[in-house]
């Protein structure tokens, strides 16, 4: 397979891309056959068993999977500091395991534990929804692209989505907002997409995340002013 592998190159005519498909002796990457194959190629994706097991797919392991291709001058700056971060908050999630298998969750510091809540979001942001898999998920495939991605991983680490939870990143592929609608007996008084909704009843407040299942509530007295919407439901936009 090196000898073939070698023998691939560009041309201005064209060029080939071989993909092989290649069996891990009981995962060990340090294995020799392995290990020997990888100096070839280009690019590797790794699947793993433990993101399988989790139910989030594709599988890929982003901590064991490389490219070449990775660099700022091809990717370009924005591209390659997001990859770079999103990993190092991936490598402290899995050294921390251990700890949070034996002592507990509670017993890491804070920053640690953001850190902890932030990988498990990415690791569910990675998730997305194959066309192939419609019939098996319920969920329609979709195309999702690298602008979006980029931004959306960028957000998490920045946390600015600190207060969503984790599942609410599970095959999320679009803008995690939701649409608020206000409405009166004559009009619509408020129709737009929010990030988080806080409704004032008698009874107290209810907030209302993406994801959430549709939620619809009634006011007996109505103020079709701004100042209602205001006042009364809390709305944060991108």
């Amino acid at each position: 397979m090196g000898s073939l592998q070698e023998r691939i190159t560009s041309t201005k005519e064209g060029s080939i891309t071989s993909i092989q498909a290649v069996y891990v002796p009981a995962d060990d990457l340090t294995d020799p056959a392995p290990a020997t194959t990888f100096a070839h190629l280009d690019a590797t994706t790794v699947l793993s068993r433990g993101l399988a097991a989790k139910g989030i797919y594709p599988a890929v392991d982003p901590l064991d999977s490389t490219s070449t291709m990775l660099q700022p001058r091809i990717v370009g700056e924005e591209h390659y500091e997001t990859a770079q971060r999103v990993k190092q908050t991936l490598q402290r999630y899995k050294e921390l395991q251990d700890i949070i298998a034996i002592l507990g969750l509670d017993e890491l510091s804070e920053e640690d534990r953001l850190t902890v809540a932030r990988a498990r979001k990415i690791e569910r942001f990675l998730s997305q929804p194959f066309f192939v898999a419609e019939v098996f998920t319920g969920s329609p495939g979709k195309y999702v692209g690298l602008a979006e991605t980029i931004r959306g991983f960028r957000l998490i680490l920045s946390g600015e989505l600190d207060g969503l939870p984790e599942q609410a990143f599970y095959l999320q592929f679009e803008e995690m907002t939701l649409n608020l609608c206000v409405l009166t007996p004559n009009r619509i008084v408020w129709d737009s997409e929010v990030k988080e909704i806080i409704l004032s009843t008698n009874s107290g407040q209810i907030g209302v995340l993406p994801n959430h299942a549709p939620v619809a509530t009634a006011r007996t007295k109505w103020d079709t002013s701004h100042r209602w919407i205001k006042y009364h439901i809390s709305y944060k936009q991108y």
